[in-house]
C-alpha cells in the first residue's frame, strides 16, 4: 500500500478483506508499536492441567 501508493479501500480489495478500516489500524499499530504489534496472538482460554496423586 505505501509502496505503490494505493487508498485502504484499493488493499482491502486485493487482499480480500471486507474493510478497509481495519488496515488503518493495523498501519497505526505498525507505525506506533513496530511489527511486534502484528504479530498473531493467542485467543480463547488457557489450558489448565489437572494434577494428579500420585501417592
Amino acid at each position: 500500500m505505501i509502496e505503490n501508493g494505493i487508498s485502504f479501500l484499493e488493499t482491502a480489495a486485493a487482499f480480500n478483506i471486507p474493510g478497509p478500516l481495519k488496515i488503518s489500524v493495523w498501519r497505526k499499530q505498525l507505525e506506533t508499536q513496530g511489527v511486534d504489534a502484528l504479530q498473531s496472538k493467542k485467543k480463547g482460554r488457557s489450558s489448565i492441567k489437572k494434577e494428579t496423586n500420585k501417592h
